[in-house]
Order: structure tokens, then C-alpha cells, then sequence
């Protein structure tokens, strides 16, 4: 009575142990099935907890995120946040915000920022859509030898990424939102996107904000 948990752990009795084979008994039968499909629902639920948990986590990182590039005054000050804060806030060992660079740029877009030396304009002509096709917004890579044009000198270190489409519009250049990481798998074509999308959206946004300025 005092501890009911006991009664799912305990092996219940047999009322048959001197029968001979022909005799089953039932009610044992469906005990230690009740006791197992118990105990499946036990995993499910806690692993719903964490899942749950992992997804609150997850969101709250990209609210995070999506602030602090809000936060930016410029476009030197926006790729520098996204190289050294959203990697933290986002649980991923780095992040970078790339452009095309075109033969002919728009005037006075920076390609380079020169207090750090962070570059923007890395990407070749036609690598976005190279890269997405003409329809996708997202690419995961479970397994991948990164490119240097998207992570610069420390591009070997990353063996799973999400690469997130960015188009700021009104003449500039696309460009893409990249999260890397050292665990190869990390990323899987089956997870949901969407609060990267909305990130790289913040992002574009940022971009299209900042870019008159410097025109």
C-alpha cells in the first residue's frame, strides 16, 4: 500500500508451478506483459520530457540569436556576432554569415571588415544557387569536408553543418547563414528547419538595414 511502484517490479507468482506443460497460465502472462508495456511508456515519457526540454532550449538560443543581430550597428559589427556569439547561444562551434562577391559589387559594400579582418564577401558568384538549387532554403550535411570560402582557415575542423539561404534583396548580393560543428551527424536532412530559416531571415533584414549606409 505504501509503495504501489513496488508491485511493477516484482516477478508475480505462478498458480500452476506442479501442472505439467499443458497448463498455462494466463493471468502471468498478461502480468508480465502489463509490467513491460509499462515500462515502455515510462522511456517514452521521459524521453518526451527531454525532447521537450531540448526544443524549449533550442528556441529560446534562437530568440536569443535573433536579438542580438538586432542589436548590431553596422555590418562589420553584425558578421563579428555571428562569429563570436551565436555560436555559443545556438550550441554549435561556429557560425558564419557569407555574401556572394561579385566582379562588380555594389559600390562601398565592405568586403571586409577592418577593425578584425572578418570578411563578408567570401562566397563566388553563383555559389548560393550552386549550392540550394532554385527552390530549397536549407541544406543539412550530416558528413561534409567544408568549404574555406564559407569558414575561412578553420573550415577543417567542421564535419557537419546547416547551411541556411540569405537573400537581402533590393540589389545586393545572396549569401548564406552557416552553423558547423566538430561531430560529424550533427545535422540530419529529416530536422526541421524552421527556426534557422527565421534566423536567416533576422539576418537578411540586418543586412538590408545596414547596406544603404555604406552604398
Amino acid at each position: 500500500m505504501d509503495h504501489p511502484e513496488v508491485l511493477m517490479m516484482a516477478t508475480p507468482p505462478r498458480r500452476f508451478e506442479k501442472a505439467d506443460d499443458k497448463v498455462i497460465d494466463i493471468q502471468h502472462v498478461m502480468l508480465r506483459r502489463l509490467q513491460t508495456e509499462m515500462a515502455d511508456l515510462q522511456d517514452c515519457a521521459e524521453q518526451l520530457i527531454i525532447t521537450t526540454r531540448s526544443n524549449m532550449a533550442t528556441q529560446k538560443g534562437t530568440l536569443q540569436a535573433a536579438l542580438a543581430l538586432l542589436d548590431c550597428e553596422g555590418l562589420g559589427p553584425l558578421v563579428r556576432t555571428v562569429a563570436e556569439d551565436l555560436p555559443m547561444l545556438l550550441d554549435v562551434d561556429i557560425c558564419a554569415l557569407r555574401l556572394e562577391r561579385h566582379v562588380l559589387p555594389p559600390p562601398g559594400m565592405p568586403v571586409e571588415d577592418n577593425d578584425d579582418g572578418l570578411d563578408l564577401t567570401t562566397l563566388p558568384a553563383g555559389f548560393v544557387d550552386d549550392l540550394f538549387g532554385p527552390e530549397a532554403h536549407a541544406v543539412l550535411r550530416p558528413a561534409v569536408e567544408a568549404e574555406d570560402s564559407i569558414y575561412g582557415d578553420i573550415s577543417g575542423i567542421v564535419r557537419s553543418d546547416a547551411l541556411v539561404r540569405v537573400e537581402p534583396g533590393d540589389g545586393l548580393p545572396p549569401g548564406i547563414l552557416a552553423l558547423g560543428t566538430r561531430v560529424e551527424g550533427t545535422f540530419e536532412p529529416e530536422m526541421a528547419m524552421d527556426l534557422l530559416v527565421f534566423l536567416a531571415k533576422v539576418a537578411e533584414a540586418c543586412v538590408r538595414r545596414w547596406a544603404p549606409d555604406t552604398l
